[in-house]
């Protein structure tokens, strides 16, 4: 089983929980006995959706042109979430990393390349502590650009998809309001045209990011509820 299958079902295996514990919750309810609020759960603080702001750090790594020539320097993220029932969300990323060019002999004259991704993420959210969220989550339907420049004129872009899936931790500071820390791990599969004794060192490459952002979230219904398709 590889490794993105496994992210998969520990995401599958969250929802199926969490299922399993509403119907006790509904139970619970018809007698009359009161719920007690689960890591799972919590409708004091069900949010309806937020956005998000964050740093971007990108890290390169493994045997490809991106782990052997790029060196990561900065970067940005903004995110659109939509808490779908409960705590399943549903998101949209648009983001950029900027790296220097450190080994020009291995993917020719370029002095620094801009990466530009964009992608759909589903995920789940665990409630550990008061003010703290955990999140799990795995991407769909992405796409990447890298925008190689030569003395800051860019010159030439590859394409790409990429598969991402990642883990956060947020705190709530004041209502509506919080810091979050996220790592990504990043694999990518590009376009790029080389000889056949180079493809597999340019058809792939891998780098993470850690983001440090702010999230504002509203609401206090998930979608579903708010357009009455579920209770």
């Amino acid at each position: 089983m590889t490794f993105r299958s496994v992210i998969k079902l520990v995401i599958a295996l969250l929802v199926f929980q969490f299922t399993f514990s509403q119907n006790n919750d509904s139970i619970r309810k018809t007698n009359n006995t009161p719920i007690k609020r689960s890591f799972f759960y919590d409708d004091a603080r069900q949010k309806s959706y937020s956005i998000e702001y964050s740093f971007q750090y990108p890290i390169s790594h493994g045997n490809n042109f991106i782990g052997e020539a790029y060196d990561g320097k900065n970067g940005y993220s903004l995110r659109l979430k939509l808490f779908v029932y409960k705590q399943l969300f549903l998101g949209y990323n648009q983001s950029g990393s900027n790296f220097d060019v450190s080994n020009t002999a291995l993917v020719g004259n370029y002095s620094s390349t801009r990466t530009y991704e964009r992608f759909f993420y589903v995920g789940y959210e665990l409630l550990p502590f008061s003010r703290v969220r955990l999140g799990l989550y795995t991407s769909f339907a992405e796409k990447i650009t890298f925008i190689n420049s030569v003395n800051t004129t860019s010159d030439n872009k590859d394409t790409g998809d990429m598969w991402v899936y990642g883990v956060y931790l947020d705190y709530e500071i004041i209502k509506n309001l919080s810091f979050f820390i996220d790592y990504s791990f990043r694999e990518v599969n590009t376009n790029i045209m080389a000889p056949a004794e180079l493809q597999s060192f340019f058809s792939g490459g891998n780098y993470n990011t850690i983001n440090f952002g702010i999230r504002y979230a509203v609401g206090n219904e998930s979608v579903l509820k708010a357009m009455r398709i579920v209770k």
